[in-house]
């Protein structure tokens, strides 16, 4: 029987890591490489950063108008228009322009919920209102809600609409509506003090109805002028 006891240690030879991976890609791809590449998809997880970046508010940013995304304000939510323009949200500050401002500084807004105007409001000329799924504009009887040089669409989904209550005024002049379900839905029945409206130069495309008078038209206060359906 041998003695192992006194024998020589056996020589091992430990190669790095990195070329210890060779083994499993021979003649294919240098193993530092092979390393590289795996630390690189570990990183990027959890960090789609690019992606991120290409959306705003939840809307893809191929929809936007504006080059600058960081210029549209989020309003996720049912609030009234005196809700944004103070600081009566949940942001505790204005996301909105108050009338005054609003009527002369166009504002890019995406809205997903519906804004009730409890008070007059005017969105000024190069406003972009984007609207997401089932979201809407309702003004409140007695308020008047102006849009001049505005344009206000969906993107990947239809929106409601704009319904303008009983005893409210909408003033449209040269805005362009897109994709709504009804774009302007008016209350006109007789038996209640009926909706306005004073449309010029406005162009409504691709909506499923353009201007829906809901009830009779006696009585109410309408004037539509080259309107042009696309």
């Amino acid at each position: 029987m041998k003695n192992y006891r006194n024998a020589p240690n056996p020589t091992v030879v430990r190669k790095p890591m990195i070329d210890g991976l060779s083994q499993f890609f021979p003649d294919v791809i240098p193993a530092k490489w092979i390393v590289i590449s795996i630390i690189t998809f570990f990183v990027g997880i959890g960090q789609p950063t690019e992606i991120l970046s290409q959306i705003t508010c939840g809307v893809d940013n191929a929809c936007l108008t504006n080059t600058a995304p960081a210029n549209y304000k989020c309003i996720n939510g049912n609030f009234t228009i005196e809700q944004l323009y103070t600081s009566n949200n949940p942001t505790g500050q204005p996301i909105l322009l108050d009338p005054m401002a609003a009527a002369s500084t166009a504002q890019y807004v995406i809205i997903n919920g519906v804004i009730t105007f409890n008070q007059s409001y005017t969105f000024a000329s190069g406003s972009e209102i984007i609207f997401d799924h089932l979201s809407e504009f309702a003004v409140e009887a007695g308020n008047t809600l102006a849009l001049s040089g505005s344009y206000l669409h969906g993107c990947d989904y239809s929106w409601k609409g704009i319904t303008v209550k009983y005893g409210a005024t909408i003033r449209l002049n040269g805005n362009t509506i897109k994709d709504a379900d009804v774009a302007i839905r008016m209350k006109v029945d007789n038996t209640a003090t009926p909706s306005g409206i004073s449309a010029t130069n406005n162009t409504f495309s691709k909506n499923y109805t353009g201007i829906y008078m809901e009830g009779l038209l006696a009585g109410a206060p309408k004037t539509i002028n080259r309107l042009v359906l696309a």
